[in-house]
């Protein structure tokens, strides 16, 4: 039987997208994301961030929260200002828990958008120019609520979906070592708010 061109067409473009999913789904991992934005030093790959982080910062201008648009690259800058803050030389996963949705309602319920250190880069980078981090998060935080909520019910709704707390132990360049607690998750969101959505780890949170 021959096939139409149309019908090839269609099956190339699916075995492509096959091909692609698995070698995307074959290297993510959680120790992968952990080690990009831990040890990256503000230059992770923005897939590995949060979506709830990613898209609120892309939409920050829009919202008049921040006077200038923030870019892709200086978003997981200003996240690893935030959550880890200071240069990494290794770490070592300690442990890791599994969390459920009481847990994870309870983190993005009063979720950390701004910090002080998060406030200075924005402010040296030109996105800021007055004001204070408490009354930016607080923003940030109200603007979000109804998105944080649709991307929460999205992702656990995954049959993939699965949370951890994990336990991390890391050797910062200053040579001092700190323990840092480090909520990972599937997400499905897009990082950077385009259409299409796909299943992933992300670094969520950090404490």
């Amino acid at each position: 039987m021959k096939l139409s061109i149309e019908l090839k067409i269609l099956i190339g473009f699916i075995a492509v997208a096959i091909v692609m999913w698995l070698i995307f789904a074959l290297g993510d991992t959680p120790d992968k994301v952990i080690n990009n934005v831990f040890l990256s030093n503000g230059k992770a790959n923005i897939e590995n961030v949060d979506p709830v982080y990613t898209n609120a910062m892309i939409n920050a201008k829009t919202y008049g929260l921040v006077n200038k648009t923030i870019t892709v690259s200086e978003i997981p800058q200003l996240f690893f200002s935030t959550y880890i803050g200071t240069a990494v030389k290794n770490l070592n996963v300690v442990s890791k828990k599994s969390i459920g949705a009481t847990e994870i309602a309870n983190i993005f319920s009063n979720y950390t958008f701004v910090n002080p250190s998060t406030f200075k880069m924005m402010k040296s980078l030109g996105i800021v120019q007055s004001g204070s981090a408490t009354a930016l998060n607080s923003s940030f935080q109200n603007y979000n609520i109804a998105s944080i909520q649709s991307m929460l019910a999205a992702r656990e709704k995954i049959p993939q979906f699965a949370a951890y707390t994990y336990t991390i132990e890391v050797q910062l360049a200053s040579g001092s070592k700190e323990t840092f607690h480090a909520i990972i998750m599937r997400a499905i969101s897009s990082a950077t708010g385009e259409p299409y959505k796909h299943v992933r780890w992300v670094v969520s949170y950090v404490y």
